[in-house]
């Protein structure tokens, strides 16, 4: 038996991950403008009494990417092979010692009170009050690779939702795979339902009377002005 197997499955995870410093996604809210929905990053150590988790600052080609302190981020990552996810917030940045003589950017994160596997519910689905079951949802893919109809929004209705998830019935099976970034458009929109969410697709199952259940979660809610950005247009022929 390892020191792992005695430990809650949070600090189990968190503890291992940093001993190998895994690599790791990072979902912010609110996402950085122009950027890729997930961002990468790779976990360094602990710093501090407390125990916040030092990851490498994301950075992209053209140059790193500064995240303020008290943003909300999602993390995903892989124990083994098991993969996992958790929340937490930006507390402040550092120079992390990687050796003796070498430092480099960090991002210093809250030490996450809960880890699930990345294909858990966070929050308990709730049944739809009557005017929620009338709603539509559009859906679509725009940084999906390689399929062409990213470009085409698959029209569906609300099923059942949570505070970090949807579930929307489709008459036919969607070509994303699980983790596909989508974005979702629900109309009417009401008090408890925004109009525009970025999501992570987490499944496509059969659902009732022959149709498909996507469930989808890590919901991010997007104005309308960031959403033109990615509404789906047919490439030109």
């Amino acid at each position: 038996m390892t020191a792992y197997d005695t430990q809650p499955l949070t600090e189990a995870a968190v503890d291992q991950a940093i001993a190998c410093r895994a690599a790791l996604g990072l979902a912010v809210t609110p996402p950085v403008p122009g950027r890729p929905g997930i961002l990468r990053s790779r976990f360094l150590g602990t710093v501090g009494g407390h125990g916040d988790l030092a990851v490498q600052t994301p950075h992209l080609a053209s140059g790193k990417i500064f995240l303020p302190t008290g943003t909300r981020a999602h993390l995903t990552f892989a124990v083994g092979e098991l993969a996992v996810r958790a929340g937490t917030q930006v507390v402040g940045h550092c120079q992390f010692a990687i050796h003796a003589t070498g430092r480099v950017d960090a991002c210093l994160l809250e030490r996450p009170k809960q880890v699930v596997a990345a294909n858990q519910r966070g929050k308990p689905r709730t049944k739809l009050d009557p005017q929620d079951s009338l709603v539509m949802a559009s859906l679509w893919a725009p940084e999906a690779p390689d399929i062409p109809s990213r470009f085409k929004p698959w029209l569906g209705r609300l099923h059942d939702r949570s505070n970090d998830g949807l579930g929307v019935l489709f008459p036919t099976r969607l070509p994303y795979r699980p983790g596909t970034e989508v974005i979702v458009r629900l109309d009417p929109s009401g008090p408890q339902l925004h109009p525009f969410y970025r999501a992570k697709l987490k499944h496509c199952s059969r659902g009732p009377n022959g149709q498909w259940l996507v469930g989808l979660g890590d919901l991010t809610e997007l104005p309308p002005d960031e959403v033109a950005d990615t509404t789906p247009v047919p490439p030109a022929e």
